[in-house]
């Protein structure tokens, strides 16, 4: 048994927790059916992802600029590699 907070706040019985693989920080859904409550474990998607790393279009472009710079470069080091062995 738990005790209701004047914030409306609960603490998660350590079993509870356990059982649910809860740690501090998880988000939790509670799903009324039929009068009862159900606590889960939310199990968010990949969609609710979306947004999370912030870039822009011109720091997008810029990586790949450097992506494209350095297969320049690997490309120069294998072709004097190989040119040196013949």
């Amino acid at each position: 048994m738990t005790a209701l907070t004047q914030k409306g706040q609960v603490t998660v019985p350590k079993a509870v927790r356990q059982l649910l693989d809860l740690h501090s920080g998880d988000e939790v859904e509670f799903v009324v059916k039929n009068g009862l409550v159900e606590l889960k474990r939310s199990r968010r998607d990949h969609r609710s992802a979306y947004g999370f790393l912030k870039s822009t279009a011109s720091e997008a472009a810029k990586v790949v600029d450097e992506n494209a710079g350095l297969m320049d470069a690997l490309i120069e080091d294998d072709d004097r590699i190989r040119s040196q062995r013949r």
